[in-house]
């Protein structure tokens, strides 16, 4: 039986990117997407998506840098509400963010402000909680150091707050929410045998507080993360190694506070995943994607405190190798992957999931079940005490 369903592949756009797509949920069944065209002059684009059962019908793109860097990232920041955060050629390659709200599919842009005034690089932003998110990069002109900054968001202004510096010589950066008040990020470190490390932030309010880093995989040259949560406290990372043995590797970490327990790697293909992706779809599972050598390819695993149960190897492309994939979690047990076909042209598929209990939503939301009780006592249970249920 197949862990996964998927509809048919849809395009976004006729011709080829440069450096990646990337997709973001925004409220139930509705995401953003984010590509940069392929050029001397790399215009970058957003645009809009909603999805009823496997279609998705398209909002019109809109351009958010006339010549974006492929440093670039994209994440909620409120309901029907994004952020961009990104390196701009035209200036240099300093760093900038911008915020987007969609009415419908029509997405409208606010001012683009300045994060990094010197070369921002590996660039990743996260949700935190409602206005409110971080970006982490690497700060090229000050000698590829790894700085953490809370961006806060009043309609479409942006405002910087006070950046921390947590590392040095970071590359390929990959951050998310992983409790409420706590992100992590995952990246390699150039400076240290270009180990694959993480480190996990604390913040109150617009503060941040660094933990020490921690080596998450003793290989090196990891080209290719993605870094998501699957649970409070726990997150997966999936990393695609360049060394002399190419090899993609899934791993899961927990948390204490800022203290980072590692588990042991998975492999998830014994060669390059060539632009990778993950995504929760609930509690103690996710879902990764990759390329095959030949197609685009899933895999379904489950999670035991640290240590990963590998699903099956499920296609979601099969006419070539699908690039640059990422993935999004919009509702129950559904998701969107978008990716780049070999050959010129950009798809979104969605992708339907076993039902497993739904514990999806942002890390921080309080579940339904919580909500529905009166000091304590199951709602569900007082209605049958009264003779109602």
């Amino acid at each position: 039986m197949a862990d996964m369903t998927y509809g048919t592949a849809q395009e976004f756009f006729n011709a080829a990117v440069g450096g990646g797509n990337l997709v973001t949920e925004v409220s139930d069944n509705k995401f953003v997407l984010a590509y940069r065209v392929s050029g001397a002059t790399a215009e970058g684009f957003v645009r809009a998506g909603s999805v009823s059962g496997t279609v998705i019908t398209w909002g019109d793109p809109v351009s958010f840098c006339s010549d974006v860097n492929f440093h670039m990232s994209l994440c909620k920041v409120d309901t029907d509400k994004f952020g961009v955060a990104y390196a701009d050629d035209s200036q240099v390659d300093d760093g900038f963010c911008r915020v987007g709200s969609l009415s419908g599919l029509v997405i409208t842009l606010g001012d683009a402000i300045e994060f990094e005034t010197s070369n921002a690089e590996h660039i990743d932003c996260c949700y935190l909680e409602a206005g409110k998110f971080a970006i982490v990069w690497n700060d090229e002109g000050a000698g590829d150091i790894g700085k953490a900054v809370i961006i806060t968001v009043s309609t479409l202004t942006c405002t910087k707050n006070a950046e921390v510096i947590f590392e040095g010589y970071i590359h390929g950066t990959s951050c998310d929410l992983i409790a409420p008040g706590k992100f992590a990020a995952a990246y390699w470190d150039s400076g240290d045998a270009d180990k694959s490390k993480a480190c996990v932030f604390t913040y109150v309010g617009t503060t941040i507080t660094a933990g020490t880093p921690a080596d998450i995989n003793a290989d090196t040259g990891a080209a290719f993360r993605k870094l998501r949560a699957i649970a409070t406290d726990k997150f997966a990372v999936i990393n695609t190694m360049q060394t002399a043995t190419t090899i993609t590797e899934i791993i899961v970490c927990t948390v204490v506070t800022r203290a980072i327990t590692v588990g042991t790697p998975v492999t998830a293909r014994a060669a390059t995943g060539n632009g990778v992706g993950l995504a929760k779809i609930s509690n103690d599972i996710f879902l990764t994607s990759l390329e095959d050598g030949a197609d685009g390819m899933s895999q379904y695993s489950t999670v035991s405190t640290r240590t990963i149960t590998k699903g099956s190897d499920e296609k979601f492309e099969d006419a070539g190798l699908a690039y640059y994939s990422d993935i999004a979690l919009i509702s129950e047990g559904k998701v969107v992957i978008v990716y780049y076909l070999n050959g010129g042209t950009c798809y979104a598929i969605v992708g339907d999931a076993p039902s497993a209990g739904w514990s999806g939503g942002d890390i921080g939301e309080v579940p339904l079940a919580t909500i529905a009780k009166i000091n304590g006592v199951a709602l569900a249970d007082i209605l049958k005490v009264t003779g109602v249920a």
